[in-house]
């Protein structure tokens, strides 16, 4: 299994995600996220030099990780796809049909309603499993 180091942001371990999804959809990964500010330097922020340090707990930390299964890759791959492959047909279609008839505004309502709801479940697959 691949490990890929994270970040501290949802946004930036979504992207991360996501790419890696697309470049190696078949491929399992760990993001290995960067430990949190410890309780420690958070009590003593905004301390002078020479002032008395506030000494907390100093146990280890669980590693903290993002696991992305190979599966769970797919999905996103195939979302993403779809929502390209749908917005890029609205594009197409608007081109085409100046003076669409009921069935073809339908037919372009379909594809722009489907670049939604794909645009949408890869923000809740990626948000999902970014935040816990």
């Amino acid at each position: 299994m691949k490990t890929v180091q994270g970040s501290s942001t949802p946004a930036a371990n979504a992207a991360i995600m996501l790419v890696h999804s697309i470049s190696s959809p078949g491929e399992a990964f760990i993001i290995e996220l960067p430990p949190p500010e410890s309780l420690m330097a958070k009590a003593n922020k905004g301390r002078k030099v020479g002032e008395r340090s506030i000494a907390l707990d100093a146990a280890p930390r669980p590693k903290r990780q993002i696991i992305v299964s190979s599966l769970f890759a797919w999905v996103i791959l195939f979302v993403f796809v779809i929502t390209i492959l749908a917005g890029g047909a609205q594009i197409w279609l608007a081109q085409r049909w100046l003076q669409p008839t009921p069935n073809e505004q339908n037919a372009y309502e379909a594809m722009a309603s489907v670049c939604k709801l794909g645009f949408g479940g890869l923000l809740g697959l990626l948000g999902g499993k970014n935040i816990r």
